[in-house]
C-alpha cells in the first residue's frame, strides 16, 4: 500500500531553497525520507510519529 504524502507551503518553500542552492545531500536525503514516508509512514529514517491530542486529523 502506498501513502500520499503532501507538503505545507512552508517546506515547499524550503525544498525550493535547497534546490536553488544545489545541496544536493539534502535534496537526496529529502527524497530517501519521502519514499519511506509513502511505503510505510510509521517506520523510517524520518523517524515519524503520530500526532498526539488534538492535531491527530490534521
Amino acid at each position: 500500500m502506498t501513502y500520499k504524502v503532501s507538503f505545507t507551503p512552508t517546506a515547499n518553500d524550503d525544498i525550493a531553497k535547497h534546490r536553488k542552492s544545489g545541496d544536493k545531500q539534502v535534496l537526496k536525503r529529502l527524497e530517501r525520507i519521502k519514499i519511506e514516508l509513502e511505503k510505510h509512514p510509521e517506520t523510517g529514517v524520518g523517524n515519524p510519529n503520530r500526532k498526539k491530542y488534538s492535531y491527530a486529523g490534521c
